[in-house]
């Protein structure tokens, strides 16, 4: 009798695929903060520019070329991940928007970036179902936001760039132009930024990794070591998310850390004294610099700008939905309101900070619905979902990390306009779906 052939790739070149596409998905998500490296003119060109001209990040094609691999041994997996019709339609909706939009070219390539991030985030959304991969990411995210904390506290102690432009750090010494600063001495107090564009973005990306080492802690708490380590890394981490001054991060995360403390400890009963460590360095360091903290919460104060310039913006925004509800198009919210706001400051003429308004302005009403639609379902999957032991704590962290992005996009636009804060939503969004079953029936 003739032995039956079969199409599938043989054991062993398969398990080289996963390999090499595994290893890919951890190298993208360690280069994250590095998006702008080998680009000219990333975010230093400044607010007038920065928004209206065609880029593309060498880092794409490392995610195109990692989704190629990943599809020849996993072609029929990411089918069954049917919670993301919503965004793929809404993707359809920003790719026709190219033949109404004022700057055809722009809303072309930002289609490509969304599309982009939208294939590394189906990739990692089935990839994480696997514990020892899940381990693996969440290691590297928590590395990446210790190495980008150490940075962020050297350039708040020096008040001043470190001078690694060639890997991504923006200027920032004297004179402060367009630098993110704190009312306090003559200058002012530079907010800790890291090797990204803006302290909020540095926010975004310690957020998750802080979250993640609380539920570590809880699960070491037998190891006096691990304890020590992992408090360390807390405080670190910690410190440097205190030092971004970023006012919606701090009400945040503290929420969502204090409900994900309680879910754990009510799971487990167990106290991870390695919690004292990051508390008493955020408390130690909060008095260290009081006078900042408190003209930072000022919203009264003449050189907070950002709350005032926000209304502005919300403004203009609904100005653009209410005379275009279809749109104006991929990425083209900065070029129109050039042309309809000229009365406004560059600053004012950002993308506007929330994100509601700006997938609204810039897709449409029927976009802008569709992807509500998919994270509400998101949402609600994950509060439904009936899961014990560790599979209860992760559905909990996935929850208190989305709902802490999404609570940031609320005041500001970088998840959708900077492709690290593009990249970040898209491995946050793939966390919370791999926690859903659907992410798990898959073909091996």
């Amino acid at each position: 009798m003739p032995q039956k052939t079969t199409n599938k790739p043989p054991q062993r070149i398969y398990g080289r695929l996963r390999t090499l596409v595994q290893a890919g998905l951890l190298a993208i998500v360690a280069l994250l903060p590095l998006a702008y490296v080998g680009v000219k003119n990333g975010y230093i060109e400044g607010y007038s520019t920065i928004y209206t001209v065609p880029k593309f990040y060498p880092l794409e094609a490392l995610i195109a070329m990692v989704f190629v691999l990943w599809v020849a041994f996993r072609s029929p997996s990411w089918r069954n991940l049917k919670v993301f019709w919503p965004v793929f339609a809404a993707l359809g909706i920003s790719l026709l928007s190219v033949t109404w939009a004022l700057v055809p070219n722009l809303a072309v390539v930002i289609t490509s970036h969304y599309l982009i991030a939208l294939l590394l985030c189906v990739m990692l959304a089935t990839e994480l179902t696997k514990p020892v991969f899940l381990k693996r990411i969440m290691a590297v995210l928590v590395g990446v936001a210790a190495f980008e904390s150490v940075w962020a506290i050297a350039q708040y102690l020096v008040q001043r760039d470190l001078g690694l432009q060639a890997i991504g750090e923006n200027i920032l010494r004297p004179p402060f132009e367009q630098i993110a600063l704190v009312p306090g001495g003559a200058d002012g107090v530079l907010r800790a930024y890291g090797s990204l564009p803006h302290p909020n973005v540095l926010s975004a990306l310690l957020a998750p990794a802080l979250l993640i080492l609380i539920w570590a802690l809880w699960r070491t708490v037998q190891s006096p070591i691990r304890q020590w380590g992992l408090g360390a890394l807390s405080a670190l981490i910690g410190v440097a998310l205190l030092l971004t001054f970023s006012r919606t991060a701090w009400v945040t995360v503290a929420i969502a850390a204090g409900a994900l403390i309680i879910t754990l400890w009510r799971t487990s009963k167990k106290q991870p004294w390695g919690l004292v460590i990051p508390l008493v360095a955020v408390v130690i360091v909060s008095i260290l610099i009081l006078k900042p903290i408190e003209n930072r919460a000022n919203p009264e104060n003449a050189v907070q700008v950002g709350v005032g310039h926000r209304t502005v913006q919300y403004e203009a925004a609904s100005q653009i939905i209410g005379q275009q509800p279809w749109g104006v198009g991929a990425g083209n919210y900065s070029p129109v309101i050039d042309e309809l706001r000229p009365d406004l400051t560059p600053y004012q003429r950002q993308p506007v900070h929330n994100l509601l308004l700006l997938v609204t302005a810039e897709l449409g009403v029927i976009a802008a619905g569709l992807l509500v639609w998919f994270l509400g379902d998101l949402i609600w999957r994950l509060v439904r979902l009936k899961a014990s032991g560790e599979s209860f704590q992760l559905k909990w962290l996935a929850f208190w990390m989305l709902i802490t992005a999404l609570a940031m996009g609320l005041t500001d636009h970088f998840f959708l306009t900077l492709p690290h804060g593009l990249w970040l939503l898209a491995v946050i969004v793939a966390f919370a779906v791999s926690r859903l079953p659907i992410a798990s029936k898959r073909r091996p």
